[in-house]
């Protein structure tokens, strides 16, 4: 009989791209049982083989950290897998007692460097974000030294951690078959059409981004949801929002379709503590879609981008270098173009999560191992 693999977040949706596209198939496709419990309010199913058990959904983030923990204890007790993945940094009181209470194995899955993340978060008063970002820390690091395995998104992420041999990095790369249907572009295409695909949220300069567009003969197609609602309306007020096609939030096929007509793709994450050090996942799509990409000046993204002629690095919060490469875009699509071959390529050969497949099945294999 299969081992049985549970996946645990209250937090993410039940097709989030890192755990149940990547994660969950893969075990899955390796054989095992997979499960995913979460608190959508959308009920139980079965999807691709993988099982989804919902625990309701919660209004609010306060209502949801006290009360999901205990609701989704008893769900995932009832389980009874061999090996438990925590997604959300509030669920690892959730994973210690599950490791408590079970022989099962508890693996905790850092998407993010959290102790940056609540250094700049706008629902935690800057006063207190310091003080919430270490205490944080001496928890995260007296719960992780007691489970059996961590696995980190980026390696500044998993730096934090010093557990040697039970911990490892699994970059979040996007699936090769899912770009098959990207090809390439005809050299003749000069449709002037840009792309931003993600969170549209103050911290991602989405309005630099407009700023810098409004003198270019040029459309942007802005895809995401508003995170806060309220921040359209600052984006309204921008005389370059004339120039944006509003796409709102698009599934995967909608964003291969967007990426599939622009000759550039756009991150613009500003200079915070989460971001310097992390690598958005979108930049490895737009280089999968095989379109040039523009992208911070941090040292992190400038030793992919610019080293390997796939885009442009500029300032993210100086709208007339954020303008001048979208303008250098425009101007010669050819050299876009081959920015975009240059980074499909690089997708192919070392960006990608079939890379990382062969590292997720050896620590699952050794969890599950009797």
């Amino acid at each position: 009989m299969p081992a049985t693999i549970c996946h645990v977040s209250t937090v993410h949706p039940r097709h989030d791209v890192r755990i149940f596209h990547k994660q969950c198939q893969s075990l899955f496709k390796l054989g095992y049982k997979v499960l995913f419990c979460v608190a959508d309010g959308k009920g139980d199913s079965i999807d691709q083989g993988i099982r989804i058990r919902d625990i309701g959904a919660y209004s609010g983030r306060l209502k949801r950290m006290l009360k999901a923990p205990l609701k989704m204890l008893a769900t995932i007790l009832a389980i009874r897998a061999k090996v438990y993945i925590f997604h959300d940094p509030e669920l690892l009181p959730l994973a210690l007692a599950t490791k408590l209470l079970t022989k099962a194995k508890i693996v905790y899955d850092s998407h993010e460097s959290y102790r940056d993340f609540f250094l700049h978060k706008e629902y935690i008063k800057p006063q207190y974000s310091k003080a919430i970002s270490r205490v944080f820390g001496i928890i995260e690091d007296f719960v992780v030294r007691r489970l059996d395995f961590v696995i980190s998104a980026t390696e500044h992420i998993a730096s934090q951690f010093d557990l040697g041999d039970r911990s490892a990095t699994i970059f979040n790369y996007p699936k090769l078959s899912e770009w098959d249907n990207t090809l390439p572009r005809d050299p003749e295409y000069k449709a002037p059409e840009i792309a931003y695909i993600g969170s549209i949220i103050a911290e991602r300069g989405i309005h630099y981004l407009l700023e810098a567009i409004q003198p270019l003969d040029c459309q942007l197609h802005l895809a995401g949801n508003y995170e806060p609602a309220s921040y359209r309306e600052v984006l309204l007020a921008l005389p370059g929002w004339s120039k944006a096609i509003e796409h709102g939030y698009v599934n995967r096929e909608q964003a291969l379709q967007i990426i599939n007509k622009s000759l550039a793709g756009l991150i613009l994450l500003q200079r915070l503590p989460n971001n310097i050090a992390s690598l958005s996942t979108k930049m490895f799509e737009y280089m999968a879609g095989g379109i040039a990409v523009i992208a911070p000046d941090f040292p992190i993204y400038k030793a992919i981008i610019e080293q390997n002629n796939c885009g442009i690095c500029v300032d993210p919060a100086d709208t007339e270098q954020i303008r001048a490469a979208i303008e250098s875009i425009l101007a010669d699509p050819g050299k876009a173009l081959a920015m975009g071959e240059n980074g499909r390529r690089l997708s192919r050969e070392v960006y990608n999560w079939e890379s990382q497949e062969a590292l997720l099945q050896q620590i699952f294999s050794t969890l599950t191992r009797n």
